[in-house]
């Protein structure tokens, strides 16, 4: 019985989240999207993501981890400044006039355990800093910018009710793609420069 009412707590865990900072930029997204474009260029870009995640300060799990939504954000930040021609645009060919490279570190506060939420309530931050380094043809250093986020997330079997209001991985998904949001509508403004 004891089984039965442990796995039934367990299972009715509320987990809620919301972001606490982002970078405001990103509410500047839509209307940027609608300023006309500069110009556009037959120029090529390549695009790298290197991922690391560490957990309470300790050193990365993996020195790239990888992630399609991030590897999709990241792309379309490079897209939304509509001055590059969208097969210009690749992951990793040899050669390129400008390679875009986004080192993404997420630190988390905590892990959740097993048992989380399920007596005790369990915290966690979760801190995203995308950091772009823009380099030329000769791999010279042209343009940087950086926009960070972060996030909370609580656990606790009395939360369950407003788990469908807060669910972490929106709150999560929101805070990752007003980082890019953020740093697309920078680009915007510099776009002229990539001419």
């Amino acid at each position: 019985m004891r089984t039965v009412l442990l796995l039934l707590c367990l299972g009715l865990c509320g987990c809620v989240g919301y972001r606490t900072y982002y970078a405001l930029e990103s509410h500047m997204y839509a209307e940027a999207m609608r300023e006309p474009v500069p110009g556009k260029t037959a120029k090529t870009v390549r695009y790298t993501v290197n991922i690391t995640r560490s957990v309470a300060g300790r050193p990365p799990e993996s020195v790239s981890a990888k992630s399609p939504e991030i590897d999709a954000l990241a792309r379309r930040a490079i897209e939304d400044m509509r001055i590059f021609d969208k097969g210009n645009i690749r992951p990793n060919p040899e050669q390129a006039d400008y390679h875009f490279v986004f080192d993404v570190r997420i630190d988390d506060t905590t892990a959740p355990g097993a048992l989380s939420g399920a007596i005790f309530p369990f915290h966690r931050s979760r801190e995203t800093t995308v950091r772009l380094a823009v380099l030329n043809a000769r791999g010279e250093l042209f343009s940087h910018y950086t926009a960070s986020a972060e996030t909370r997330e609580t656990r606790h079997v009395l939360l369950f009710p407003f788990t469908l209001f807060w669910p972490p991985g929106r709150a999560e998904s929101r805070a990752r793609r007003s980082i890019f949001e953020a740093i697309a509508v920078r680009l915007i403004e510099d776009s002229k420069e990539f001419l």
